[in-house]
């Protein structure tokens, strides 16, 4: 809806299509990252190998923690496109 709106008040097509495609990318970027990330932390913690339970549960906790410090970062970066 909102792209409609855009569209009928800017009338760029090739920018607004230019710009969910940075959007999207980011966010696909974004979402790998804080899995890897999570993944590594909570190895570096409790291997695996020696406690799945507790190996799980940091995966869990570090995979929150990742995922707000990159979904406030990708606010900003929403924030920082619709600005241009």
């Amino acid at each position: 809806m909102r792209l409609l709106y855009r569209l009928r008040t800017t009338g760029d097509l090739q920018n607004e299509l230019n710009t969910i495609e940075d959007i999207m990318f980011s966010r696909i970027f974004v979402y790998m990252d804080f899995i890897l990330l999570s993944f590594i932390f909570s190895y570096m913690l409790y291997p695996l190998h020696q406690s799945i339970v507790y190996g799980l549960l940091t995966f869990i906790g570090f995979g929150l923690l990742c995922f707000s410090f990159y979904y406030s970062l990708g606010l900003w970066g929403e924030e920082r496109l619709k600005q241009k």
